[in-house]
């Protein structure tokens, strides 16, 4: 039985990975250091995120999104402090991602993570087979991003210090209370 990216995936988690990385976005935290296998080499990559423009709340209850946000400092906003002092999960979020030089916008929907509206850096065009290449590339480094990033998060979600400390600052920063 092959694995597919909805089996790397808990459904449950995803509204907590999405608040995290609203949380960390808007906190000065979406800032990660990871390693890539490339054929024998092992290469340093940081990696940068944050929330772009876009982000849309639901009642755990429905299934109907309830708010879109829309613009900059988008938790500045009362929509989306109302959303997310009354409970409302995220149902997806445009994110900004930044790879060493290379840029990415992308939506990232639940309950799977899954990907829409990828925007890849400028690449150059030289012929078909090689753009065809080249983003074939770019998506699969988006891939592993959002493979890292959610791994990240799982390992900090089982830690002990998820509920000593993250966890309270989660909710203070939701809840609109200085947490920095």
């Amino acid at each position: 039985m092959t694995e597919t990216k909805h089996d790397m995936v808990m459904p449950h988690l995803c509204s907590e990975f999405f608040l995290w990385i609203c949380y960390a976005s808007e906190n000065g935290l979406g800032r990660l250091g990871v390693e890539q296998k490339r054929g024998q080499e092992t290469i340093q990559l940081e990696i940068l995120f944050w929330i772009e423009d876009r982000i849309s709340f639901r009642n755990p209850a429905e299934e109907q999104t309830r708010a879109v946000v829309t613009g900059d400092s988008l938790f500045q906003t009362q929509e989306a402090a109302a959303a997310l002092s009354s409970g409302k999960m995220i149902q997806d979020l445009r994110l900004h991602l930044r790879v060493d030089e290379r840029e990415y916008s992308l939506t990232l929907k639940s309950p799977y993570l899954d990907i829409s509206s990828l925007k890849f850096p400028e690449h150059e065009k030289s012929d078909d087979e090689a753009l065809i290449l080249e983003r074939m590339w770019l998506y699969n480094e988006v891939n592993f991003v959002l493979e890292s990033l959610y791994q990240y998060f799982t390992e900090l979600r089982l830690s002990e210090e998820w509920n000593k400390e993250i966890l309270p600052k989660i909710r203070d920063w939701v809840h609109g209370v200085e947490v920095f």
